[in-house]
Formats: structure tokens, C-alpha cells, sequence
């Protein structure tokens, strides 16, 4: 059963109880038709490495797209934040180091502060940017860029709800579900 399953990855409370409310036992099904991008994304860092399971710089470019989607709340005149999800998809590409990552996330943590007494929102849309270039060192982040760029959305008056599907959309076009053997 799919929830046994989940329970032996250590899922979260909620995605198991949305689990059981719909009653799925198809790992595809549930994958298809989950409403949180955060559930998404932790079962392929569970399954990160697996043969047939998304690789890591194709969860460094999800986190990228879903940080992506807050960008507009930091202002025009910070970069910092568009930079570092720049350099973590150049890193995607081969095309950065991991020294360069770690400043990238280092200038957008600073964009955050620096926006944090004008907007609550550019704060935390430029941690979600943080949080993408952060997966390059650790998959699990992907899930807080996802996270950060809906909080941001719905601090500045958007629907939290609505920006969560939406990166769960982002999520499957970008990432799909490998093997599981239930």
C-alpha cells in the first residue's frame, strides 16, 4: 500500500492523511494529482541517486522555476536574488562551481535583508532564491524555495493556496516520479 510505503520514507503527517482522504495507492496517480510541490519534491530526494529517479540538477532547476515565481516581489533595482538563481542554474549546466553557489546564496540571504524593512513578501521571495541555489548542496531545500515562494505570494495579497498548485505544476514538468515497488 502507498501510504505504507511513504510511512517508511518518513512522509510528513499531512501528505500521508491526503493519502488516505483519496484514497491512492497508485504512486503515479498520487504523483499526478498532489497539491503540494514540497510532497513532490521530497520523494524524489528520497529517492535521489536511484536509477530512473530525477538527477540533481533537475531538482536544483525545479527549485530555480518555483523561486522564480515570487522573483516579481523583490524590487527591480535587487538583483542579488535573480543572480543567485542565475548561478544555480549555470551550476545546473556545468557551467558554475560550487564556490560560486555558495556566494550566490550568501548575496541573496544579504538581498533578504537588505529588502526586510520595506517588504515582508521581497524578504522572503529572496530567501525562496536562496533556498534554490542551496539545493546544489542540499536536494531538501528545493522544497523550502518551493515553500518561501508561495509564503511570499500570499504576504503580498496572492492566494498561498493557489501558488502552491502552481509550483506543483512546475514540479511535474520538470521532475517525474522513477520506480517504486510497493
Amino acid at each position: 500500500k502507498l501510504s505504507r510505503y511513504l510511512e517508511t520514507l518518513e512522509a510528513c503527517k499531512p501528505a500521508l492523511d491526503w493519502i488516505e482522504e483519496v484514497s491512492l495507492n497508485d504512486p503515479q496517480v498520487a504523483w499526478d494529482t498532489c497539491p503540494d510541490p514540497r510532497w513532490l519534491i521530497w520523494v524524489t530526494e528520497k529517492h535521489q541517486g536511484k536509477p530512473g529517479w530525477p538527477t540533481r540538477q533537475e531538482v536544483v532547476l525545479t527549485a530555480c522555476g518555483c523561486a522564480e515565481m515570487s522573483l516579481h516581489l523583490v524590487p527591480a533595482d535587487e538583483v542579488r536574488p535573480r543572480l543567485a538563481i542565475a548561478t544555480a542554474r549555470r551550476w545546473a549546466e556545468g557551467k558554475a562551481t560550487f564556490e560560486e553557489c555558495r556566494q550566490a546564496v550568501i548575496y541573496a540571504v544579504d538581498a533578504a535583508n537588505a529588502v526586510h524593512s520595506t517588504s515582508r513578501a521581497a524578504y522572503i521571495a529572496a530567501y525562496a532564491a536562496a533556498y534554490a541555489v542551496d539545493t546544489v548542496f542540499a536536494v531538501y531545500r528545493a522544497a523550502g524555495a518551493a515553500y518561501h515562494a508561495a509564503d511570499a505570494i500570499g504576504l503580498s495579497g496572492g492566494d498561498f493556496y493557489k501558488a502552491l498548485a502552481d509550483m506543483a505544476d512546475i514540479v511535474r514538468k520538470r521532475l517525474y516520479i522513477g520506480e517504486i515497488s510497493l
